[in-house]
């Protein structure tokens, strides 16, 4: 608010001059007096499509006869008022030197009007936050609750942690009745439409009330909403008596307002104390109400209105007040367009183009140019003018209905020297991202004794739980409480964290990037101090070294002292030791970051306070209480800006553009969810029943920001309107973005006046296109070299594998990247499904059921599914499975496993014997080659070999278990074809052959088997099979029924065996490594690797 010393002065003369005697015996005309002796001044109508300060500003020097420090305004906010002071500053006809008007907000007034009218020689009432709010509801409440009432039931089995966010709510809805005006019932009966606890806290909202507002007095607390409460309780009654309602010796005005003029501007619609604070004020003290508003409203309904402008019809009806027309209005119309935007870029983009073109020559039809996604942008960033002049922009505003737009809206600004005339919330900011995740670590953090028996792998990390001594802790008792593995990892990759300087270096980086190598690597659940001490040994300096020190000192402050922290004033000592840290050790990043310094700033200053200061600050409580409290405390601060200077390019919220004026404005994300914004839903007291406790709902909250938008809209030359059309994310489910029903009416109005619908792209529905093409990419093939022949040859002349024989089939380029490259997939911890780990507890499970009858035949009656079961859950539980797998996964392998095993047990056959079980074979194979034959080495193991019986006599079969998918057709042994290629192929001739045998064949791995294991035993192998673990245990065949005698014995004799080799020359002499495309590649951590763009 200005004061007495705001003082307006000819040019820059530094004392104040002594007035004329001329002007120090002329008379003071009285401010005071009433227009016309006659009753309360009629209401002052400024047309909203004029301006209402200038028009404020002509009216203040009219009526004070130049004495505009005569006068008293009150606004509904503060950024009306700093217009109000620039404009009698620059004012022509102002007589200089003369004091500023006083300007008060509302919230301003109340306090100011409470001070003097209680006692104005007492202490004043000490406004009290969110947390004392809190805390001393829930003493109300309890001291409410009796026994056997519905109350004192629920409280009973209310713990803290419960009543905490009731306790929020109960708060704000206190404040509500409170700057309404009202004194809520009891409302009983509310059961089936709230939460019990709610409802019975609504039963009793009476007397919570009541018990609240004299607990406040009591204690010499308040809040804004108290504020006005009692203020209003000081003014005359409705019968104007003259006498107070709750003072006996009437009610004057405080010395500062005595003997003003007094002006309350701007309001649309007013709460229960405004009013009852304004109708005294018009009556009684001589004030002038200033309405902005459609001129219709002066003539009281005679013509329609703008039904965003009822409330002021009725605003005047109800008080049977006058109206006067302060000017005339302008009749200028706006000129609107409108842009659909697919996303926020389009949107900021269309916004840099309107700032960047003159409004004379800015073209106001064009589309986006339409082409494919590099070009759209390039061409249209080169179509984009260069940046205007701040004085170009004066006039200009960019409105933001979301404050979460700010930071991109301001990386695409033409000018950075803007006003930015909005708060940033708090908890967006990067700053408040950092305290997340520490409350994050904690959360989500397991103490080591829930993990000894969980095979997390913690003997991998010596010294687990204590503290570094480097962390000041070594005498403290060790920690043991283990992290989950991604909080570790997005604490450790904050940028305030690896930007910590020590003697201008940033030493964290490097060892944090260690510390996560090593966490990827290992168990879901970390200790992250015991990894630093690891890490600390390769530190500049050595393990005692400073950038030690420093890394020990950071995990101390983000995890031992948090672990600690169990009452709000800890918390706050926590983060205000956090803040400490980076303010010593962030170097130039606070110079660099303004906003982020603001940011620090506000946590310092504003929420630690908060915390610390509270009457709740040494209470303890539950961690998920304590860091409910933070976020809400958090939540409701906000970053304010500088707003200054007045004139230039505006950046403004939808809310601080009320009252003023701009010739240009531009509005994004003008859509439903932001314009008017989507209703919060209150548990507590849902909307369906605020009109029954006498509170505005969900409605007037829309109709207020209808007003002020059209309000904005009317008084502008020019509107842009940018709003985003499409799909996005929120939640499980996909939300339309639609635009806002403001927009929706602007449009039908335009339609109207057209008598034809627009579509999007006709003028002024503009859109903005951007056709995104797929870009051409095709095969990467791999050109053998020297190094990658030296490499294949090394891996020759050993033994070779059917699995690797099998990688090269599925894809030479997967081959070569992931085992000649050694370009492994990224190490990361499994936290869902873990195919191999349960595949080699079957295989071990298997062997161990399977082995005390080897040798000898068996019946299958004689296999107990119960025993095998009872092996599989015993090797599960020492597997290290039950500790690694999601709960939900264990639970079914826990059910699904032994009732699969019993389904295998049943589809084995009669009589069988087990000849071997994870037995090794070797052999040997004879390729041909362009510089002669080569005997290459093949070596495996197989799961397991029987023999059984056929119509034919006796053979062995190869087992082969799968808990995976198997694709396999007997119909590959009958392509004769495919097989004639296979013993021609030669290096220069026929390259699509191998991708043609591994669409046919699927795998090489059971094939090599039979070939090897029969080279290998001399036994004769009649079939091989897999074994569908994944399934029912069926056995797919290799060969089955469906092949005859002459077509299996060629298979295994010759087909196999060309087949191999094949394998093993392609291997070595392919010219080129070419890229398979299948379903591998949806697992193929190579595959960007495998194609080029074209």
């Amino acid at each position: 608010m200005t004061g007495p010393d705001d003082i307006l002065m000819p040019g820059a003369a530094a004392a104040r001059p002594r007035r004329s005697a001329a002007r120090r015996a002329a008379p003071r005309a009285s401010s005071r007096a009433p227009h016309d002796g006659s009753g309360p001044r009629p209401f002052l109508i400024f047309p909203w499509d004029t301006d209402f300060l200038a028009g404020l500003t002509k009216t203040l020097i009219k009526v004070t006869g130049g004495r505009p420090g005569d006068a008293v305004f009150v606004f509904p906010h503060g950024r009306p008022g700093r217009y109000l002071v620039d404009r009698i500053r620059r004012a022509p006809d102002t007589a200089r030197p003369c004091l500023l008007p006083r300007v008060f907000t509302v919230r301003q007034m109340f306090a100011l009007l409470r001070a003097h009218a209680e006692d104005p020689a007492a202490r004043p009432a000490r406004p009290i936050p969110l947390l004392d709010r809190v805390g001393l509801l829930m003493d109300c409440v309890r001291g409410l609750a009796q026994p056997g009432d519905e109350l004192y039931a629920h409280l009973a089995a209310t713990d803290q942690r419960r009543f905490f966010p009731w306790g929020v709510r109960l708060a704000a809805l206190m404040e509500e009745f409170f700057v309404q005006n009202r004194v809520p019932e009891d409302y009983q009966y509310m059961e089936g439409q709230v939460a019990p606890f709610a409802a019975a806290l609504l039963g009793a909202l009476g007397r919570i009330h009541e018990a609240y507002a004299a607990a406040l007095t009591e204690l010499g607390w308040t809040t804004p909403g108290f504020d006005a409460f009692r203020s209003v309780r000081l003014l005359p009654g409705p019968g104007e008596t003259g006498r107070a309602t709750e003072r006996p010796d009437g009610f004057a005005l405080p010395p500062l307002l005595a003997g003003k003029r007094l002006f309350v501007a701007g309001f649309s619609t007013l709460t229960g104390t405004e009013e009852a604070l304004f109708l005294h004020l018009w009556r009684h003290e001589g004030a002038t109400v200033c309405l902005h508003t459609d001129a219709a409203v002066a003539e009281l309904g005679a013509r329609p209105v703008h039904w965003t402008c009822e409330d002021h019809v009725r605003w005047l009806t109800s008080w049977r007040a006058g109206a006067d027309m302060a000017c005339h209005p302008s009749g200028h119309i706006p000129s609107i367009a409108f842009h659909e935007g697919y996303d926020l870029h389009s949107q900021l983009l269309v916004m840099e183009r309107e700032l960047r073109s003159e409004r004379e020559s800015a073209p106001g039809s064009d589309n986006l140019k339409e082409s494919s996604l590099t070009p759209a942008i390039e061409s249209t960033e080169s179509s984009i003018p260069p940046a205007p002049d701040a004085d170009e922009l004066a006039g200009t505003a960019v409105v933001l209905p979301d404050t979460g737009l700010l930071m991109p809206v301001l990386h695409h600004l033409p000018d950075k020297d803007v006003n930015i005339s909005m708060g940033y919330p708090l908890v967006r900011s990067t700053l408040v991202r950092l305290v997340e995740t520490l409350m994050r670590l904690q959360e989500t953090a397991r103490p080591a004794a829930s993990l000894a028996g969980l095979g997390e792998g913690q003997d991998e990390q010596p010294g687990e739980g204590g503290a570094s001594p480097a962390a000041g802790t070594a005498d403290a008792a060790p920690s043991a409480m283990h992290y989950h593995w991604r909080t570790v990892i997005e604490c450790i990759r904050h940028p305030y964290l690896k930007m910590l300087e020590l003697d201008g270096d940033r030493p964290l980086r490097d060892l944090f990037h260690l510390m996560e190598n090593a966490v990827r690597g290992g168990a879901s659940f970390v200790e992250p101090r015991a990894l630093a001490r690891q890490v600390a040994q390769k530190a500049p300096g050595g393990e005692h070294g400073p950038a030690a020190a420093l890394l020990h000192r950071v995990l101390e402050l983000c995890l031992t002292r948090w672990e600690t922290a169990d009452t709000p004033a800890r918390v706050a000592e926590a983060v205000g030791a956090l803040c400490d840290l980076l303010l010593a050790h962030g170097g130039t990043l606070w110079e660099r970051f303004p906003i982020d310094a603001e940011c620090l700033f506000r946590l310092m200053q504003r929420v630690i306070p908060a915390l610390r200061d509270c009457e709740l600050a040494d209470t303890p409580f539950p961690r998920e209480v304590l860091h409910t409290i933070l976020r809400e405390t958090l939540r409701e601060e906000r970053v304010p800006f500088e707003a200054t200077p007045l004139a230039g390019l505006q950046v403004l919220g939808m809310l601080e553009t009320r009252l003023l004026r701009f010739r240009r404005i531009i509005v994004l994300d003008a859509t439903e969810d932001r314009l008017p914004g989507a209703p919060g839903h209150d548990p507590l007291l849902p909307d369906s029943l605020r009109a029954m406790a006498g509170l505005p709902d969900s409605r007037r909250r829309e109709r207020v920001a209808a007003h002020n938008f059209h309000r904005l809209l009317a008084g502008a030359e020019e509107a842009v309107l940018c709003y985003q059309t499409g799909v996005d994310r929120s939640g499980l489910l996909d939300e339309k973005k639609i635009r806002s029903r403001f927009v929706e009416e602007l449009l039908w109005r335009e339609e109207r006046a057209r008598g034809s619908l627009l579509s999007p792209g006709q003028p002024p529905l503009h859109a903005a296109a951007c056709t995104v093409r797929p870009f051409r990419s095709a095969l990467r093939p791999i050109e053998r070299t020297t190094a990658i022949n030296d490499a294949l040859e090394r891996l020759l002349d050993a033994p070779v594998s059917p699995s690797t024989l099998d990688a090269w089939l599925t894809c030479p380029v997967r081959f070569f990247h992931e085992r000649l490259a050694g370009l492994a997939p990224p190490d990361e911890v499994n936290e869902g499904d873990d195919p191999l780990a349960v595949g080699e507890l079957l295989h071990e499970v298997l062997k161990d059921f399977h082995l005390p009858h080897k040798g000898r035949e068996v019946r299958r009656d004689e296999l107990s599914a119960e025993h095998l079961a009872r092996l599989f859950l015993q090797r599960l539980a020492t597997s290290g499975l039950s500790g690694r797998l999601p709960p939900d996964a264990l639970l079914m392998l826990e059910v699904a496993g032994p009732e699969r095993l019993g389904r295998y047990l049943s589809r084995q056959p009669e009589r069988f014997t087990v000849l071997d079980l994870e037995e090794p074979v070797e052999a040997t194979i004879d390729v041909p080659g362009s510089a002669g034959h080569r005997v290459r080495r093949l070596h495996g193991r197989v799961d397991r070999v029987d023999l059984r019986g056929f119509k034919d006599g006796e053979g062995a079969v190869i087992l082969d278990y799968k808990t995976g998918k198997v694709e396999w057709s007997t119909r590959a042994w009958s392509d004769d074809a495919l097989w004639e290629r296979i013993e021609v192929w030669t290096p220069d001739h026929d390259p699509g052959l191998l991708a043609d045998v591994a669409g046919a064949l699927h795998g090489v791995q059971l094939p090599a088997y039979v070939y090897m294991y029969g080279q290998h035993s001399g036994h004769d192998v009649h079939d091989a099979a897999w074994v569908i673990l994944r399934d029912a245990g069926q056995e797919l065949p290799l060969f089955g029924d469906g092949v005859d005698d002459e077509a299996r014995d060629t298979a295994i004799t010759t087909r196999i065996p060309a087949l191999l080799s094949f394998l093993l020359r392609h291997m070595a002499e392919a010219p080129l490594l070419l890229p398979r495309d299948g379903k591998h590649c949806d697992w193929c951590s190579c595959a960007k690797l495998c194609k080029m763009r074209a």
